[in-house]
């Protein structure tokens, strides 16, 4: 797969992202949706621009949905391993609070 830059600039890290198809795990092949799609992972490392992967991805023949989720939220919670939980913030909505 080729590289995919938006002008000179890349999207995101990996030069070849990785695609898989997500495996069921209480039955045997891929995991299907209710409506009868696949689910396919893809892996680019980390993501410069989001709202462009995103828009990209979904202008891609038979991508219904993608997982970036770009502009949908201010703050995201995390729940670590070790039971606590970490919210994070970004810069730009943290300037919004001073």
């Amino acid at each position: 797969m080729c590289s995919i830059q938006s002008g000179a600039v890349s999207l995101f890290e990996l030069q070849a992202p990785v695609a898989q198809l997500r495996q069921a795990v209480r039955k045997a092949g891929p995991v299907v949706t209710d409506n009868g799609n696949f689910i396919l992972d893809v892996h680019v490392g980390k993501i410069y621009d989001p709202p462009a992967v995103e828009q990209l991805f979904k202008m891609i023949p038979g991508v219904i949905e993608v997982g970036v989720f770009s502009g949908m939220a201010d703050e995201a919670w995390f729940g670590n391993e070790d039971g606590t939980i970490a919210c994070r913030i970004p810069k730009s909505e943290m300037k919004k609070l001073d």
